[in-house]
Parts: structure tokens; C-alpha cells; sequence
């Protein structure tokens, strides 16, 4: 007989005097696979928190960037249009006056430039103005110099000859506006020499 053969029954013999212990290893040995388990678990929700903590702070890092990109986008828009303003300030500056020429020679709706008539602004010849062209009421004003002026109790009428060379005769004077850079040295004694009889 072998020494194996000698030593299987004994070994027989103790697990069966033992079962308890036996079955406490197995249970030992489960518990060790289910700690193995519930470790790498863990490890694997701490790494998952990890990437999670790290992609919000990329994401608040993006948005700030965002917000900083945006709010320098405004500013130089800003800086854009305030750009453009004052260019197109300086632009109407450089030929605004060559333009008002241009647009009243073509005629406007509205000249500008003008003065009320009154006591120290007064319709004489050699006056320069503003004449609405014609008799109706959406006729466009032309530059112009008034050339004789006729008044009497009802109202007062003038003359004008246009920059392009019309004439115009007996205009009333609500459709002949003074231009405010135009003053004449001898209007008081114009004033008296232009004065006429009643209309013919």
C-alpha cells in the first residue's frame, strides 16, 4: 500500500470530522472575490468621478472663455461704430458744404440755412435767399437773389432771379426765405429806393 493510499482515509477522516471549517473557507474565499469586486468597483467609480469633476471644470473654463470672447466682441464692435460715426462725421465736415451746394443747386425740399424775415433781416434787392419755384405748395426751393421788392397794406411781394438765370416776378414773400449768411450794407437805403405803388 502507497503512503497516498495510507493518507487519503485519514485526510477523509478529518474533512469529515471538520465540514464547518471547510465550509468557512469557502465562504472565506467568496467573501475575498466579492471585497475584489466591490474594490475595483469603487476604484472605478472614483475614476469615473474624476473625469466627470475634470470635464465640468473644462466646460466652466470654455464658458468662461466664451463670455470673455463675447463681451471683447461687443467692446470692439463698439469701438467699430464709434469709428464709423466720427468718420462719417469727419466725411460730412470735409464735403458737407460742397454737398448742400450740389442738393440746392438740384433743388430741396427743405433749405436750410435760412432766417425768419424781421426788423434786422430784411427782404431788399440784392438779397440772396431761398425762392419756392412756381405757385403750388410741393414745388421744390432754388437759390436765388431778389431783385425788386413791392409792398403795400395787404402784403409784400419781390422779384427773384434764380442761380441758373430764371426769373420769377412778384413772388409772395411766404415763398422767399433769407439766407442767413447774406446781408447787404445799403439796405435801409435799397429798402426805401425798391419801394413801389400797389401791384399792377
Amino acid at each position: 500500500v502507497s503512503k497516498r493510499q495510507r493518507t487519503a482515509p485519514a485526510f477523509a477522516d478529518e474533512e469529515r470530522a471538520n465540514p464547518r471549517a471547510a465550509e468557512q473557507q469557502k465562504l472565506a474565499e467568496k467573501r475575498a472575490v466579492r471585497e475584489a469586486a466591490r474594490g475595483a468597483a469603487e476604484e472605478e467609480r472614483a475614476e469615473s468621478a474624476a473625469a466627470l469633476a475634470r470635464a465640468e471644470r473644462e466646460v466652466k473654463a470654455a464658458r468662461r472663455r466664451c463670455r470673455e470672447a463675447e463681451e471683447g466682441l461687443q467692446a470692439a464692435e463698439g469701438r467699430l461704430a464709434a469709428a464709423r460715426e466720427a468718420h462719417a462725421l469727419l466725411e460730412r465736415g470735409a464735403g458737407g458744404k460742397e454737398e448742400e451746394e450740389e442738393d440746392d443747386a438740384n433743388g430741396t425740399t427743405n433749405p436750410r440755412g435760412t432766417v425768419l424775415w424781421s426788423s434786422s433781416v430784411r427782404c431788399v434787392p440784392g438779397r440772396r435767399c431761398f425762392a419756392q419755384f412756381g405757385v403750388d405748395d410741393d414745388e421744390l426751393w432754388f437759390r436765388a437773389t431778389v431783385l425788386q421788392v413791392y409792398r403795400d397794406d395787404v402784403g409784400q411781394w419781390a422779384d427773384v432771379k434764380y442761380d441758373d438765370g430764371d426769373e420769377e416776378r412778384m413772388k409772395p414773400i411766404k415763398r422767399i426765405k433769407a439766407l442767413e449768411d447774406s446781408s447787404s450794407d445799403e439796405e435801409e437805403e435799397e429798402e426805401d429806393e425798391s419801394l413801389d405803388d400797389r401791384p399792377r
